[in-house]
């Protein structure tokens, strides 16, 4: 079978016709660009349906050196479209018909006419600023016993003919050409089989069979020189490509597919350690939990009974003190009635002494002398007293100077001099030893007295002074006192909140919230639990620290949003409502909001933030907290340049200036106030340990101003004159008067009255001592009382204690049974009964800690933080623990419903957490495992059978391909000359090959390649190859794993030329002329081209080859002995397109010549301002040939008469 026509219909700028061919040789001839190839483009569409893969247009060897920056690449829609140099010549789009008629041509061909049709529609497409050529509708179609024309697919329109569009060729022939049997093929492939079967005389071939003839048809055309060597040229010309790059993806895929599962597997066993953390923490949590409300019951229980013991033991007391009370109460009866039997002994004896004037004298004097002993002693003190204030004047005055002494220091007012001089007059003019004052006005005479009143008087003086001096300055140093203890309470209040701060985030890694914030997610948490309310900052970490600051003082108030549960939204923004009217009824101002969870997540939904946005510096543990942030700030950028800042509609630096709303400024964050993420705690912890420092650091010096201050304070009221003086004058006057009584005492002569006297005497004294122990025993009965009615307070005190006591062990109690609901695994009873037992007992505490509740957990709450973020951060399986609601939650420990409620959080947690771990431990791991040893299962039986069994076995074939070669060329002879194949190993694929023969060899059954019993080798292999299969960077590794399964690369091949039964090396001998190389390889391309196509294996092929500008490197001897070998010897029908300059050689052996031409005409061709044109000559091959051999008979004439000599000098000159 030979082409014996093509019909073109709008291909390219050729003109719509048929195009004949000679059953032999066909020359194609023109200028560069005129469009010769086309012609040969149009014929290898029509035989290799524009396949992938299977074809190429190539711009022919003269083209390939114009340089056009317009040049396009060629297309099957370009052609379509009529493209030149980006111009086109159909641009509003064009149908396009490619009819090859295929006639049989040898003795033995049974197949009837054959038209093959490849119909096209195409149509420019802008892309940008471009326009491109795209396809639209292909279709292909095979008439048998029919030759059809451009006319068929033609259709009259009254005075203009319209080409049928591809779509409707079936329905236009049913209509027009009934007769006519279109079959159309319902793609390439089919199109391809079919087509390659009937040109065989079968109905069909194989699809392999189909695109090797294909390809081999291309590549003859597509002809590439020897340049490249001799192994590139046997790989690529004369070997079959055995592609196996899909079976290449599809086990790389696999693999990757394994390798990501092994890497899941590893994600999931993360995730079980992480899930194993949080349940141990939430565990060793709930147990420090119980033990420490057991702790809680314990003491409230010892106090209870501690309280008991001490009620009763006062009780018994108290009976005790009554009954001592009551016998003091007996015994004091007794000692009034001898009082009252003595007092009235003494009265009567009394009455007898009064009628003597001597004893009621003496009576009278004894009574004044006691009056004036009694105001001397009342004098007496108030001279101490005045000495004691005097000492106190003494010590502001010390204290006063040695304030005024120290540098810097400044008086209340006035100068430092007026009270340096002051405090100094005062010390000197205070004398006085107070510790000796009782025991001088006891030993002093008057006129002791009397001289020390004049150093009183100077004394009191000095002092008045110095209390003058206080008081003028009493304003000054009241406004200075309470300035300072103002700043000293701020400063301790400061410091004290501060502390509580610290011990909160080191101890139980919690941030201080504002207070508003934190009392609204109480509230909606005591309200609405199931509302899970929790803080936006709960959920945020920033992963760069350099953008903390900035980021953080950028979102500002916004980081302390709260969240709850999407069901739950409206009611906490009601309960929101209701406490800001509170508040505002109250003249407070609240700035709590709640996050609209629902809308910020449909919202976000494939919103994409820009690249360099802040939010990719986030991660979140909660996806509201994600959709919120998204949907905030998910447009502010990171800025580093503050003039890129001016021009960014929402932006940020590191240093914290900002940008939006057509406005820039700054914001500023402390490192005390980051809330975000586990850094920010730790930033935020040391910056209020340095806060903490620097404020004590200063409490320190406000402390020292506040007792400089308020000695000064005190000493304005404490300021004053003592006024000795005063109280030694009546000290003096009371002593003249008394000395004088006793004087006129002494005078008195008393002895007629001795013995009445004396009896007188005696009865006073036995009624003083009576009196003396009526006294003492009334006074004990007083401390008696006194004490039962103390003791009666401490045992009511007791009572009320004992009871409150009470009420709150059955409180604890209480609160302990309703924890142990979520709990049922301890024996609440059980542990109760033992802490009552010890606790009556009292003995050692069952349950005591040193330590507090909060340091005691501290490590298992940081371990459940921890593992809790990285499981979240993982995102396994799109698994995730809510640990939001009990890390937002601030228990009160002295608060037993916030206890239990906190308790709820953490066993609903725990059994979060237990229920996830036996997920992935039973069910996604056990699960993984099995899909991991199914994939496993599949990638090996597709690894041994689609590439190592096809490696082994095409790197066989390709040996017996070459072997099968050698036999058909040793029939073979051009001109003399044979040509043989020779090949060997390449030594660097030894090592898969053997690889790819242990593993083919092997019985692997049910054990996994990776745990096969490879040799050490194998296993390496092995190991590079899975690397390669899992590459990041896949473009480069396909490439490798493409060389690797390309079997034609496992030999280094040589052609041997035979000459005389002498075999010569071509990689040696061929190394000089390119010519050397390309004879040969026309030779062995033939071979190769006829074992695709079958022509000397059957009666009925293809004998059609296609030549595109090929013979550059061969002179013009060789090149019309190639066509000749391929037209005489092979019995091809050879078409081949040869550039004008050196045509004219072939015109001797070509029936048929094509002359393409392109020409400028006046009116356009659609874009184009030229036209294309094909000249049809038949040659006469006798007429030319008796030309051409006068032609070389003149030349060698001349030569013989000398007429060329010249030439000689001239190839000497050169």
């Amino acid at each position: 079978m030979k082409l014996d026509k093509i019909g073109l219909i709008n291909w390219a700028n050729l003109p719509n016709r048929e195009y004949e061919f000679d059953a032999r040789l066909n020359l194609i001839t023109g200028h560069s660009a005129a469009g010769k190839t086309t012609i040969l483009d149009a014929v290898q569409t029509v035989m290799t349906a524009a396949k992938r893969g299977l074809f190429q247009y190539n711009p022919g060897q003269d083209e390939t050196k114009q340089h056009s920056q317009k040049k396009e690449t060629r297309s099957l829609a370009s052609y379509v479209l009529g493209c030149d140099d980006g111009r086109y010549s159909r641009p509003d789009g064009a149908y396009c018909h490619l009819i090859a008629v295929f006639r049989p041509d040898a003795p033995g061909e049974r197949t009837e006419t054959l038209t093959a049709i490849v119909s096209v529609s195409a149509r420019l497409e802008k892309s940008g600023t471009k326009m491109t050529a795209k396809e639209d509708v292909q279709h292909f179609a095979l008439v048998k016993g029919d030759a059809l024309t451009c006319d068929h697919f033609m259709v009259d329109e009254g005075s203009r003919k319209t080409i049928v569009p591809p779509e409707r060729v079936k329905e236009h022939f049913k209509k027009y050409y009934p007769e006519i049997g279109v079959q159309v093929c319902s793609g390439k492939e089919d199109y391809l089989v079919h087509l390659y079967g009937a040109l065989q005389g079968k109905e069909v071939c194989n699809r392999t069979e189909a695109k090797n003839s294909a390809k081999q048809i291309s590549k003859f055309m597509a002809y590439k020189p020897m340049d490249t060597g001799l192994d590139e040229f046997v790989r690529e010309e004369v070997l079959e490509e055995n592609d196996m790059s899909k079976d290449v993806q599809r086990v790389a895929g696999m693999m990757k597919s394994i390798f990501d599962m092994e890497q899941d597997a590893q994600s999931i066993n993360g995730a079980i350690t992480d899930l194993e953390a949080m349940h141990s923490s939430s565990t060793s949590l709930i147990k420090h939990r119980i033990r420490e409300s057991l702790h809680r019951y314990e003491s409230k229980k010892r106090e209870e009974a501690r309280l008991q013991r001490e009620y009763l033991g006062h009780n018994e007391t108290r009976t005790t003190k009554r009954q001592q009370m009551s016998d003091a109460k007996n015994k004091a009866d007794e000692l009034r009635r001898a009082s009252e039997r003595l007092t009235n002994r003494l009265i009567t004896l009394k009455a007898q002494a009064k009628g003597i004037d001597v004893l009621q004298e003496k009576d009278r004097l004894e009574r004044q002398i006691n009056e004036l002993q009694s105001r001397i002693a009342i004098l007496g003190a108030a001279v101490i007293q005045a000495d004691q204030v005097r000492h106190q004047q003494r010590k502001i005055a010390d204290s006063g100077l040695q304030a005024l002494s120290l540098p810097e220091a400044k008086p209340p007012s006035g100068s430092l001099e007026q009270w340096q001089s002051v405090f100094a007059h005062a010390i000197e003019q205070d004398g006085w030893d107070s510790n000796s004052i009782q025991q001088w006005l006891q030993n002093s005479s008057t006129d002791d007295i009397s001289q020390a009143r004049i150093d009183a008087r100077q004394t009191d003086a000095a002092y008045a002074d110095m209390a003058y001096l206080f008081h003028s300055a009493k304003d000054e140093i009241d406004k200075t006192f309470y300035a300072i203890q103002g700043r000293k309470d701020n400063l301790d209040e400061q410091a004290l909140a501060l502390g509580k701060e610290i011990d909160k985030l080191e101890n139980a890694g919690q941030i201080t919230l504002p207070r508003h914030v934190e009392s609204m997610v109480h509230l909606i948490n005591q309200q609405l639990p199931q509302a899970n309310a929790s803080v936006l900052c709960d959920h945020i970490e920033i992963k760069d620290p350099a953008w903390q600051l900035a980021i953080e003082g950028f979102m500002g108030g916004n980081r302390f949003v709260i969240l709850v549960d999407e069901d739950y939204e409206r009611d906490a923004l009601a309960l929101l409502k209701r406490e800001a009217d509170a508040l505002a009824r109250r003249k407070i101002s609240s700035s709590n909001a709640v996050i609209q969870g629902r809308k910020a997540r449909r919202d976000s939904e494939g919103r994409t933030p820009p690249s360099d946005s802040v939010f990719h510096l986030l991660e979140f543990t909660h996806p509201t907290a994600e959709a919120y942030v998204k949907g905030s700030i998910g447009n502010v950028v990171t800025v580093y340049d503050d003039n890129v800042l001016t021009q960014t509609p929402r932006g940020i630096t590191q240093d914290g200036k900002a940008s939006g709303g057509y406005k820039m400024y700054s914001v500023k964050m402390s490192e005390e106030e980051l809330v975000f993420g586990q850094n920010a705690r730790e930033l935020a912890l040391l910056a209020k340990k340095n806060r903490l420092a620097s404020l004590e650091e200063e409490q320190t010096e406000v402390d020292r101003q506040f007792r400089n201050a308020a000695f000064w304070r005190k000493s304005v009221d404490g300021c004053r004159s003592p006024q000795i003086e005063a109280g030694l004058k009546d000290v003096e006057t009371a002593l003249k008067e008394e000395m004088r009584f006793k004087e006129e005492l002494d005078s008195l002569d008393l002895s007629d009255a001795e013995d009445l006297e004396r009896n007188i005497e005696q009865t006073k004294t036995s009624s003083q001592e009576v009196n003396r122990q009526f006294e003492e025993e009334s006074n004990r009965v007083a401390v008696l009382k006194s004490e039962c009615e103390q003791l009666s307070g401490v045992i009511d005190r007791l009572s009320n204690q004992k009871d409150q006591a009470g009420a709150d062990v059955e409180d604890e109690e209480v609160g302990l049974r309703r924890m142990m609901k979520y709990w049922p695994a301890i024996d609440v009873d059980e542990e109760l009964q033992a802490i009552d037992a010890a606790s009556d007992e009292n003995t050692a505490s069952l349950f005591y800690f040193e330590t507090p509740y909060l340091k005691r957990t501290m490590t298992s709450t940081r371990t459940l933080q921890e593992a809790s973020r990285e499981f979240n951060l993982k995102k396994v399986r799109q698994r995730a623990v809510d640990v939001s609601g009990y890390f937002s939650v601030n228990t009160n420990e002295d608060d037993i419903e916030s206890v239990i409620h906190e308790f709820t959080l953490l066993t609903d947690l725990f059994r979060q957490v237990d229920n996830l771990l036996y997920q992935f431990r039973n069910d996604i791991l056990a699960k993984h495992e099995h899909d991991l040893a199914n994939m496993s299962k599949e990638f090996q039986d597709i690894f041994v059978n689609e590439i190592c069994y096809k490696m082994v076995n095409a790197i066989r074939d390709g040996k017996d391909r070459l072997e099968m070669l050698n036999r058909r060329l040793q029939h073979i002879k051009f001109g003399d000359d044979r040509y043989k194949f020779t090949s060997e190993m390449v030594p660097k694929y030894d090592d898969y090959l053997r690889f790819f023969k242990e593993v083919t060899d092997s019985d692997f059954n049910d054990v996994l390649l990776v745990d096969s019993e490879l040799s050490p080798e194998g296993k390496q292999i092995f190991e590079r190859i899975r690397n390669l299969l899992i590459s990041e960077d896949p473009d480069r590794s396909l490439v490798e794993l493409n060389r690797i399964t390309d079997y034609r690369n496992y030999r280094s091949y040589d052609i041997l030329k035979i000459v005389d039964d002498k075999e010569i090396s071509l990689k040696s001998y061929g190394t000089g002329s390119g010519a050397q190389m390309e004879t040969p390889s026309y030779v062995i391309k033939a071979a190769a081209l006829s074992s695709a196509l079958k022509f000397d294996q059957q009666a009925q092929s293809l004998r059609m080859v296609l030549i595109d500008e090929s013979f550059a490197k061969l002179d013009d001897s060789r090149s019309k002995k190639v066509l000749d070998y391929l037209c005489t010897n092979l019995g091809l029908q050879v078409i081949f397109v040869a550039p004008n300059k050196s045509s004219s050689i072939y015109y001797d052996q070509v029936n048929l010549k094509y002359d393409v031409s392109k020409s400028y005409v006046p009116e356009k061709v659609g874009e184009l301002s030229t036209r294309v044109y094909v000249h049809t000559a038949w040659l006469k091959k006798d007429a030319i040939n008796g030309l051409y051999d006068r032609e070389k008979q003149f030349v060698s004439n001349r030569a013989e008469n000398g007429e060329l000599d010249f030439l000689e000098g001239l190839d000497a000159s050169v």
